[in-house]
């Protein structure tokens, strides 16, 4: 049920007067002055909290571009060192089946077979991992549609 223009008159004041006196003082000043001041008070202060904001989307935009260096940074090096790890277990095994007198051509074929193995694993399960378009549910915010029912990541929505 809305409020009456007295009610709200009264709410009003109630919160006024429990607010701080330098506030207070604030406000009278601003009431008694003319309706162009009024205007200005406004414009000034929309522009400081515009500024405000602009200012914390550019602190935080920051933040998360060095977190996104350090996290890109931090996943070469996994790679790096996941794919030398991969490389020495291959060659092992290359080893190993060159010292139990398999010919080296077959060794070589079950060394790709090894390393397509590996590829294709790492297919499925990026494939898996990405199986609905970036920013759906943002979209779908956006949209006005309503959520999905939450899934765990690289569940599939069969």
């Amino acid at each position: 049920m809305a409020a009456s223009a007295e009610e709200l008159t009264r709410q009003h004041q109630a919160a006024l007067e429990a607010a701080s006196p330098e506030y207070r003082a604030r406000f009278d000043a601003a009431r008694n002055e003319p309706l162009e001041g009024r205007f200005d008070y406004l414009w000034r202060t929309t522009r400081r909290v515009a500024h405000g904001y602009a200012l914390l989307a550019a602190l935080d935009m920051r933040r998360a571009t060095i977190q996104l260096a350090w996290l890109v940074g931090s996943g070469v090096m996994i790679a790096v060192l996941g794919i030398t790890a991969w490389l020495t277990l291959v060659t092992a095994l290359v080893t190993w089946l060159l010292q139990e007198n398999v010919s080296l051509p077959l060794v070589l074929v079950i060394a790709a077979v090894v390393n397509l193995v590996g590829a294709g694993f790492i297919v499925w399960r990026m494939r898996t991992l990405v199986s609905e378009m970036p920013f759906a549910a943002t979209l779908r915010q956006l949209k006005g549609e309503a959520p999905e029912t939450e899934r765990t990541p690289g569940e599939t929505g069969a």
